[in-house]
């Protein structure tokens, strides 16, 4: 009953949606927004300032309920690299851990010396630049609540959830255009929520941890 009730709500949403005009521009203007920093990985500051984001759109859309859970979640955080030879620098990004590969050069290859660290001791002395430290970082899901206009029904609640951050094999340049695409979907339904009548409570979750082992999904359940 309740899958019915969920796939009735999504397609009627799209009925909906699908004579306004200005949805393409919405969702493009919304995936836009949220890829627009070098990486939204959580706990990144583009995934700060994406979660803020969404918030403030919830409430320009009237959504009177929005509530924020904060998590811990564990992420490797690529600090950068730099490569200097002679004088050209170059700023490089680390990849996630067991995801390395052997890189990909053209065919005259490059030249230069190789320092061998063996168990770290051999680098005693000398200063290395650029490392890749597993840390902490505080994740945030989203809530949403609009309410239901059935005196009895809105007790009732339907659940819409979709993951708001992104993932790279280079933590650092994670912008994900294409991961953007559920969180933008997502406040579309809001504003279809706010804008027509619907018997039940829905709640909308943006949710965080997704590449986490689902850290934020699991956390509200």
């Amino acid at each position: 009953m309740k899958i019915c009730l969920y796939i009735a709500l999504l397609l009627s949403i799209c009925s909906i949606a699908s004579a306004d005009a200005g949805l393409e521009l919405r969702l493009r203007r919304s995936v836009e927004e949220l890829s627009r920093h070098e990486s939204r990985l959580t706990g990144s500051a583009g995934n700060h300032a994406a979660a803020d984001w969404i918030q403030s759109e919830l409430r320009g859309l009237g959504v009177g309920q929005v509530y924020e859970h904060e998590l811990p979640a564990l992420i490797p955080l690529g600090e950068g690299f730099v490569l200097e030879a002679e004088d050209e620098s170059l700023l490089l990004f680390g990849m996630w851990p067991n995801l390395i590969r052997t890189s990909t050069l053209l065919a005259e290859g490059i030249e230069g010396e190789l320092v061998y660290g063996g168990d770290g001791s051999l680098l005693e002395g000398r200063q290395i630049e650029g490392r890749m430290p597993l840390s902490e970082v505080t994740a945030r899901n989203i809530v949403a609540v609009i309410e239901g206009s059935d005196s009895e029904l809105k007790n009732e609640a339907i659940y819409i959830s979709a993951y708001y951050e992104a993932i790279s094999p280079v933590p650092a340049l994670a912008p994900g255009a294409e991961q953007a695409s559920s969180a933008a979907a997502l406040l579309e339904i809001a504003r279809q929520l706010k804008e027509n009548d619907h018997r039940r409570t829905v709640v909308l979750l943006w949710t965080a941890g997704h590449f986490q082992n689902l850290t934020g999904m699991r956390h509200l359940t």
